[in-house]
């Protein structure tokens, strides 16, 4: 009986960590989707907006940390019981980066000019917010359904990312080699660009962590990559 009500007990902390993470990655998919709509509007009001916000996941961070810290103490879970309650650890942990990423991008388009971001969308820096968004969306709803076929699909998608930043980037600093006046936009755009692409990796962590806490056992092979040298020739 005893076995039963603590398995039962667990079974509902659980449940209410799940709630929380899948709100929290709510709150992380809005903060990317606003702070590239502002990229693509040059909107500093909707970035100012995505910075102030950037709080409200930190705290949620903070409160599945300390959930999970008193689970596995009360509970002492073990196997898949384990795995759930460290997945739920570390996709929170990734969901707080993407946060902050956001954020910084959101520093960044305050700081910049609207005829910059025009720019900024023409060598493709829109096609590469999307790219990412779609990952991230995708992985959230990977961890809603425990969909591993999905969360691997992620996975591999990766390298798309890699190569829409290699391309980016690549440009950009041609753009500025030529043109010393648009130095600062470049700049600014490269860190954008950079975040984006880590928002990416993120993705991709998670991705692993679902496969992980689902299957038991980790992804074989390493992550896929696109080469830097066919990234830049594309």
């Amino acid at each position: 009986m005893f076995a039963k009500k603590t398995t039962k007990a667990f079974a509902s902390e659980i449940r209410d960590l799940s709630r929380m993470l899948a709100e929290m990655s709510g709150l992380a998919e809005d903060q990317v989707a606003h702070v590239i709509k502002a990229l693509a509007d040059g909107d500093p009001e909707t970035a100012r907006e995505v910075v102030e916000r950037d709080a409200a996941i930190d705290a949620m961070q903070r409160t599945i940390d300390e959930r999970v810290v008193a689970t596995i103490a009360k509970r002492r879970p073990a196997a898949a019981g384990l795995r759930d309650v460290l997945g739920i650890l570390g996709i929170a942990g990734e969901l707080e980066r993407i946060g902050d990423l956001a954020k910084d991008i959101g520093k960044r388009i305050q700081t910049m000019t609207g005829d910059d971001l025009t720019r900024g969308s023409t060598l493709g820096l829109r096609h590469m917010a999307l790219a990412v968004l779609a990952q991230l969306r995708d992985v959230i709803d990977s961890l809603a359904q425990r969909d591993v076929r999905k969360a691997v699909d992620v996975w591999a998608r990766d390298q798309d990312v890699d190569r829409l930043c290699a391309v980016l980037s690549h440009e950009v600093v041609g753009r500025m080699t030529r043109d010393p006046g648009a130095v600062t936009f470049g700049i600014d755009l490269l860190f954008c660009t950079k975040n984006l692409e880590r928002i990416g990796d993120h993705a991709t962590n998670i991705a692993e962590a679902i496969y992980y806490m689902v299957e038991g056992e980790r992804l074989l092979g390493e992550r896929p990559k696109a080469e830097a040298t066919s990234m830049l020739a594309t």
